[in-house]
């Protein structure tokens, strides 16, 4: 029954989030097919529920000649991003058309947010446990760490120390709370992570220190 409510849920959600972000993701798509006509979605194979890859979808913030080379995170001020796209990345605009991923049940409002296929092998243990769930776009970690590309050291590869450091702590805080969460707190989640996506826009603390 519940289930069947939540898939309800993330129906009605995606298809009212498309439709009032249609004018941003307008805008968005003929900036990128001006910058590179046909090029304006990006897709990649993510970890879905129970472990099935499936494609997610963002608007594109990396060259259209980028292969899946290279790390599978991104950092701060990423030289591999255009200068929209690293606006996308900053407002979180690139992550718009996950909301069709949503409606098709790839993912769901709520979820641990789909790893790269390149960290499948860190699924293992307790951490396999993670794979139960279906992903979302948010999570207590979409709070915690809005700000993520900040926190890689740069005397560490990225991916080192995503692996090491950042996914232990994600999947915990992930485990946490979704082994024992209900609808309100899931409705407080997703209220907190829009605040946060949206004040998170500009980065307070970066400028103070500057």
């Amino acid at each position: 029954m519940m289930k069947t409510i939540s898939r309800l849920l993330d129906i009605v959600i995606s298809l009212v989030g498309l439709l009032v972000t249609a004018p941003v993701t307008g805008a968005v798509m003929l900036m990128l097919s001006l910058e590179s006509p046909r090029h304006i979605f990006f897709a990649q194979r993510r970890l879905g529920l129970k472990g099935k890859p499936f494609n997610m979808y963002k608007f594109r913030k990396l060259p259209v000649n980028w292969t899946d080379d290279g790390p599978g995170v991104t950092v701060a001020f990423d030289a591999r991003m255009t200068k929209l796209g690293a606006l996308l990345e900053r407002t979180k605009i690139d992550e718009l058309p996950q909301l069709w991923n949503i409606l098709k049940g790839d993912m769901s409002i709520v979820g641990p947010r789909p790893e790269s296929m390149k960290f499948k092998d860190l699924f293992t243990g307790e951490h396999e446990e993670l794979l139960q769930f279906k992903p979302g776009i948010f999570g207590p970690n979409q709070i915690k760490f809005r700000n993520e590309a900040e926190l890689y050291p740069p005397d560490v590869p990225p991916e080192e120390f995503y692996r090491e450091s950042l996914f232990p702590l994600k999947a915990k805080r992930d485990l946490d709370y979704f082994r024992k969460t209900n609808p309100f707190q899931d409705l407080v989640l997703i209220l907190g992570g829009t605040w946060t996506t949206l004040s998170g826009i500009i980065n307070w603390k970066r400028i103070i220190n500057m």
